[in-house]
């Protein structure tokens, strides 16, 4: 995309007519089936009102973007048992800076903001959203890596999002936010991260689904973006689940479950090494 104005008739018609990648004329169907019944995908477009509106909330953060990356973000990546041997165990030190960055394009699956070997680069605004984010199993062992932003980069905002339609607001934001169970809906948030990415921007940021921080994903990669400047191991001393009884109407929570102490992880992290190293 260029960076002349768009005009949203015609910009969906393109994204109709434009489409040659397979993968992203299959996201275009998702997106459509989503939001509505109509066979017709074209008719759908061009009286769709929630599209128009993103296409045009697009076009105006691309003119007035203030949203800017903290000084640093973190990123975080769980230690196997064979993994052991790639950190410092001595020092408490996780993986190194390859190892931190975003993994080769020939085992990354598809993701809520990329396609299968897409190399995108994921990372969150605290150190606590980036733990959640993998989804930690109790004592589970984790790297948690930071950066500093080394360039300037436009990042498209779907949290701060400025617009009168609250509504439609809501609708972008749940696209990024909401924790989707079926990775169908991910070919939804992907057709969404084309339309960003076509109009020039380096990246989103996106409420986390499963923290309250914030979630960016950097378009290309994060070598020429980011200086790695550390890692360190974390240990997931507690895992917390509540549950609520719909029946009876009564929460269910684990009340008797003590944190795990620093002496505790760090005998099981020695004896787990001791094991597989």
């Amino acid at each position: 995309m260029n960076d002349n104005k768009i005009n949203p008739k015609e910009y969906l018609e393109s994204i109709v007519n434009g489409i040659n990648d397979l993968y992203y004329k299959n996201c275009f169907n998702e997106f459509c089936d989503f939001f509505s019944d109509v066979s017709d995908k074209m008719k759908f477009l061009k009286n769709n009102n929630f599209v128009a509106w993103l296409v045009k909330y697009i076009e105006s953060i691309k003119k007035n973007n203030n949203c800017e990356l903290p000084k640093r973000v973190f990123r975080c990546r769980i230690i196997k048992t064979n993994e052991l041997k790639m950190v410092d165990i001595e020092n408490m030190i996780g993986f190194d800076e390859n190892n931190s960055r975003e993994p080769p394009l020939y085992k990354i699956k598809k993701g809520r903001c990329n396609t299968e070997n897409e190399g995108n680069f994921y990372i969150a605004d605290d150190a606590y959203t980036a733990l959640v984010e993998v989804k930690p199993s109790y004592c589970d062992f984790i790297s948690l890596a930071y950066f500093e932003p080394t360039k300037n980069l436009k990042i498209a905002d779907f949290v701060d999002i400025r617009d009168s339609n609250t509504y439609y607001a809501k609708k972008l934001k749940d696209i990024f936010a909401v924790l989707y169970k079926d990775e169908i809906y991910y070919s939804i948030s992907n057709f969404v991260t084309k339309l960003v990415k076509d109009n020039g921007f380096d990246g989103i940021k996106y409420h986390s689904s499963v923290a309250c921080g914030s979630n960016y994903v950097i378009f290309n990669g994060s070598r020429d973006k980011f200086a790695c400047e550390g890692s360190k191991i974390i240990c997931a001393e507690q895992i917390i689940h509540h549950f609520y009884d719909m029946k009876e109407n009564v929460s269910i929570k684990n009340n008797n479950k003590q944190s795990l102490t620093k002496d505790e992880a760090k005998k099981i992290l020695d004896r787990m090494s001791k094991t597989f190293l």
